[in-house]
This record gives structure tokens, C-alpha cells and sequence, in this order.
């Protein structure tokens, strides 16, 4: 790769927020996860494990368990005197699915 497309690469590189209802097709899903697979890993180690969920109503049930364990992580936090800590927990994460 010549460095005006790795340039591009980076410069194009963005942070999703907003997401459609559009399902992802099984192809794209197994070409991401064997792109995933080349990301550098702690000393080489290369444990990837990948769970891929469909369902939208277990999504919906795995993002409001996470989001519940965030907000008693943040309480903690605030009761440890950390209170800025926990406050970035929540604005950091959120509800996306």
C-alpha cells in the first residue's frame, strides 16, 4: 500500500453511532470476522474467540444487562470517591442496538 491510500485509510477512519435496522448479511459478517482475525494481539497471542448474535431480541437483553452492570459500576465508582470515573462509564457506553 503507497502512503496516499494508507493516508486515506486513516483519515477516513470514523467512529459509528447511529445504525440502521438493515440485517447484516451472513457474508459480510464472516468476511469482518476474517478481517478481525489480522488485528495485533498481546504478544501474538491470537486468542480471538468471535460470538456472533442475531437475534434482535437477545441483542435488546445483552445491551440492557450491560448497561445495567455500567450504572452499578458508576454507583460504585461515585462511592469510592470516583465519581468522575463513573460518570465517563455512562457517557462513554450506550445504548446503540
Amino acid at each position: 500500500m503507497n502512503y496516499e491510500d494508507f493516508k486515506e485509510v486513516i483519515h477516513g477512519r470514523r467512529s459509528v453511532r447511529k445504525f440502521t435496522e438493515q440485517e447484516v448479511s451472513t457474508s459480510d459478517i464472516k468476511e469482518i470476522i476474517d478481517c478481525a482475525r489480522y488485528a495485533p494481539s498481546d504478544t501474538n497471542s491470537q486468542t480471538w474467540e468471535f460470538l456472533v448474535i442475531m437475534n434482535r431480541e437477545k441483542i435488546k437483553e445483552i445491551e440492557q444487562m450491560t448497561w445495567d452492570a455500567l450504572h452499578k459500576l458508576a454507583a460504585k465508582a461515585a462511592e469510592n470517591g470516583e465519581e468522575k470515573a463513573g460518570k465517563l462509564l455512562t457517557r462513554s457506553f450506550g445504548p446503540y442496538a
